[in-house]
């Protein structure tokens, strides 16, 4: 697991509101507060992920002020994981020894929090194992995937 603070949230935010470049996660869950304050549960009830996918989720979510000058969220917490078969794809990318059945979830936690956004990675396994690589291999993933904005 790393943190990471975003030098440059207002152009994460766009990418990650605007653009297509998160699209390849799914949404577990978001809490973003503006005007208002609003939660999602990204569950599923049935199909072959357990989420919505981001790109799904994003053109249904309200508007967001994105726009350059434009005010963030006043907070937003922001909780995606890959999606199954990338997963598998990522597994096999790496060479990692475990399998895909192995992997509970790689995700990445967004939170914007008194105008600082940071950025968590986490691998869960759905049993115990010392082996931290794949870890690691998800760390040095996310931090390539965001070097844009860091």
């Amino acid at each position: 697991m790393i943190g990471l603070y975003a030098e440059k949230p207002g152009e994460l935010a766009r990418a990650l509101f605007e653009g297509d470049s998160f699209d390849n996660f799914l949404l577990v869950r978001a809490q973003i507060r503006t005007e208002i304050a609003s939660e999602f549960d990204g569950r599923l009830a049935e199909g072959p992920e357990p989420y919505i996918s981001w790109g799904r989720f994003r053109s249904v979510l309200p508007a967001l002020p994105t726009q350059p000058g434009d005010p963030l969220p006043s907070s937003c917490h922001i909780v995606l994981c890959l999606s199954r078969s990338k997963t598998a794809g990522f597994l096999n990318a790496v060479r990692s020894s475990f399998t895909p059945d192995q992997v509970g979830g790689l995700y990445l936690n967004i939170r914007l929090q008194e105008g600082r956004l940071s950025l968590t990675t986490g691998c869960s396994l759905t049993q115990f194992s010392p082996d931290r690589s794949l870890e690691s291999a998800w760390d040095q993933r996310i931090r390539a995937f965001l070097l844009p904005y860091l």
